[in-house]
């Protein structure tokens, strides 16, 4: 189904200044941005168990992958201290993490959460990840995993045996989870599926724009401003203190903002062959 998405920036409250008391006092309302949608929602936020686009667009919320790409495709570095090194053989990978990098409980994100979340939960047997597939390759006949390996604190390498060129893509979109939390689940799957603190995000420590607040189902999910952001001294973000997606099925008859789908398409519609006419 083609997913329909209306972004509305919600110009009135980052200006309109709410009156206070009666002294006059003026009160700024927090900034919001509202991204409506319709479509199929979010299946899970414990990411590693997703196999849609919307379950990995909320979790982007609040969990940076290595690497991100800007409007014209150009690699942003996110997780990544540098560039994603390759040997001159194409066959080793060499990925540095940035050192101020935090779970909630103040604990370093190292190389070893990044190897731990690809040799015991993707490689895994006890646990089905989607895009598994993505991190192997077929060797004499055979398919086999390629090769994470903690180097330092900061430093991994994933060695294949096969050259990619695109594997590098791969790379870059990775998350871990903490292995402190992790391992408390691992070998079970119904442990780990219901794991409070995956379905919560509450692990996300400065590693992504905002924070999570809810989640209902169909309905609507929300993240405020992460103060602790790891990019918020450097580049201000995020921008907004509170984001929300509210899906709408115009078929049961949602609305928009009080106005029926339909008929906001329309009146939509209306206003641009009137301009073209004008």
């Amino acid at each position: 189904m083609r997913k329909s998405r209306i972004f509305v920036a919600l110009g009135l409250i980052l200006a309109i200044l709410t009156p206070g008391c009666a002294d006059g006092e003026v009160k700024q309302k927090e900034n919001v941005f509202i991204e409506g949608q319709t479509g199929g929602g979010a299946e899970t936020l414990n990411w590693i168990l997703a196999a849609d686009a919307s379950s990995f667009s909320y979790v982007g919320h609040t969990l940076d992958s290595l690497a991100t790409y800007d409007n014209e495709f150009n690699i942003e570095l996110r997780c990544l201290a540098k560039d994603v090194e390759v040997s001159p053989d194409g066959l080793v990978y060499t990925v540095t993490i940035r050192d101020d990098l935090k779970w909630s409980n103040g604990l370093p994100v190292t190389a070893e959460d990044y190897v731990y979340t690809l040799k015991n939960l993707m490689f895994s047997d006890w646990l089905h990840n989607a895009y598994k597939s993505s991190w192997q390759e077929e060797v004499d006949g055979e398919t086999v995993f390629v090769a994470p390996e903690v180097v330092d604190d900061t430093t991994f390498t994933i060695t294949r045996q096969t050259v990619d060129p695109e594997f590098v893509y791969i790379i870059y979109d990775l998350i871990a989870y903490p292995k402190y939390i992790a391992t408390a689940y691992e070998g079970d799957i119904e442990a780990f599926t219901q794991a409070p603190e995956f379905n919560n995000l509450t692990y996300t420590g400065n590693l992504g724009p905002y924070r999570f607040v809810e989640w209902i189902r169909n309905d609507r999910y929300v993240v405020e401003r992460n103060p602790e952001y790891y990019l918020g001294k450097d580049i201000g973000a995020p921008y907004f203190d509170k984001y929300i997606i509210k899906r709408f099925d115009p078929i049961l008859g949602d609305t928009f903002f009080g106005i029926p789908w339909g008929s906001r398409r329309n009146k939509a519609k209306g206003g641009l062959s009137k301009a073209k006419e004008d």
